[in-house]
């Protein structure tokens, strides 16, 4: 059966004074038992996916989205499951970040464009792969217990993965 599921991730967030909220979309697309990733220089994978602008609708932003960072166009059938991420904010003093991330299963038209990559998104070297979801949640692992640098996103990609490899079918 198929229901949505909701993941907290929470890191070191006890009070702060000011809350700033961010919401994102992710698309989960897969095409012959490979699904579509996003890589960079750190050697981490995650779903391709990004902000949500304030006038834009979910299923519009995850396929602007998907577009936009791997040149792949993206079409969303269902909502599958939602995250959140609390931790404190990098960029403010006394403040907490909190990510809500709702993750969006579809499919991929044949083909590829350009990508049209954010400045951060291109000095990260963000480059579009088909690999299985095992393949690319043992790389993440192996980043963490290796204690490299990563970027914020890894652990909630990896809870999204080892989710996604327990369900039977997506």
């Amino acid at each position: 059966m198929r229901i949505p599921f909701e993941l907290l991730l929470e890191i070191r967030c006890l009070h702060y004074e000011t809350t700033h909220e961010r919401k994102a979309v992710r698309a989960i697309a897969e095409k012959d038992g490979r699904f579509l990733m996003v890589t960079n220089k750190l050697g981490d994978y995650k779903f391709p996916g990004g902000g949500l602008d304030a006038t834009e609708r979910p299923m519009d932003a995850v396929s602007r989205e998907v577009l936009e960072e791997t040149g792949c166009a993206f079409t969303p059938s269902r909502f599958l499951l939602r995250t959140t991420e609390r931790r404190p904010d990098i960029m403010k003093d006394n403040a907490r970040f909190e990510m809500t991330s709702h993750y969006y299963v579809g499919h991929l038209e044949e083909g590829r464009g350009a990508q049209k990559l954010e400045p951060y998104e291109e000095a990260l070297g963000f480059e579009p792969v088909f690999m299985t979801l095992s393949e690319a949640f043992e790389r993440n692992r192996s980043l963490l217990e290796k204690k490299s640098v990563i970027n914020s996103w890894v652990r909630r990609e990896m809870r999204v993965m080892e989710m996604l490899l327990k369900m039977d079918k997506i």
